[in-house]
């Protein structure tokens, strides 16, 4: 094999000669569509500290493929323009995740998302860290079509929506548990007639206990 070493331009013929090609400026190709095919692996090798790949319409600069401290970074260089990932279902095209740059890079998922489980010694869940406000701090929203209905929030917060009541149920049959510090203070037991057990009694403040007919209290 033998080297082609370029100056200033390129030909066709140079471009897929057998060996190593040397561009000493831009390699610029003016027909339609540029194909780069290897039997191998493809290498994008740039040494310079923090190089990067730019990727470019008509000159103009909209993302970036780079390292740095090690890490695989990705960047849309336009201001405010979104990361969208699509993908094919099926036949049809999708948009799985988009990634608005206008809201501090909020994620939007198509449809599910799935968290996998952890070990005997290794938590998994969802983690909510946000600055704290006034009314929530960190809080889970629960929408349906875009209408929020419930928020659940560090303060310890459950509200529901201003016309539709928000529900906290179990899916079989089992006790709803309420508590705190790890120790059970309220339960709904899963019995007929729905218990309810509270743990240190029962305090009333600014309301009052309403015993439905035919039902009783017992001491």
């Amino acid at each position: 094999d033998s080297n082609i070493i370029i100056g200033t331009s390129i030909d066709a013929a140079s471009a897929t000669a057998d060996g190593q090609i040397n561009i000493g400026g831009i390699f610029k190709y003016d027909g339609t569509d540029t194909t780069l095919d290897a039997a191998g692996t493809i290498i994008l090798d740039g040494d310079a500290a923090g190089a990067t790949v730019h990727l470019k319409d008509g000159g103009v600069h909209w993302g970036s493929i780079f390292r740095s401290s090690s890490n695989f970074n990705i960047k849309s260089e336009a201001s405010d323009k979104d990361i969208v990932f699509f993908g094919n279902d099926g036949g049809a095209e999708i948009t799985a995740l988009t990634l608005d740059m206008s809201e501090a890079g909020k994620a939007t998922f198509n449809k599910d998302m799935a968290i996998g489980h952890g070990t005997a010694s290794t938590y998994v869940g969802v983690i909510l860290n946000g600055a704290s406000t006034a009314n929530y701090g960190p809080h889970l929203s629960f929408q349906q079509a875009g209408t929020g209905f419930g928020i659940i929030s560090n303060y310890g917060r459950i509200q529901g929506g201003t016309s539709n009541n928000f529900f906290i149920t179990t899916p079989t049959t089992n006790d709803l548990i309420l508590g705190n510090n790890n120790a059970e203070r309220v339960k709904i037991c899963d019995t007929a007639g729905a218990n309810v057990v509270v743990a240190d009694g029962l305090t009333l403040t600014d309301g009052n206990l309403v015993v439905a007919n035919g039902h009783g209290i017992d001491f």
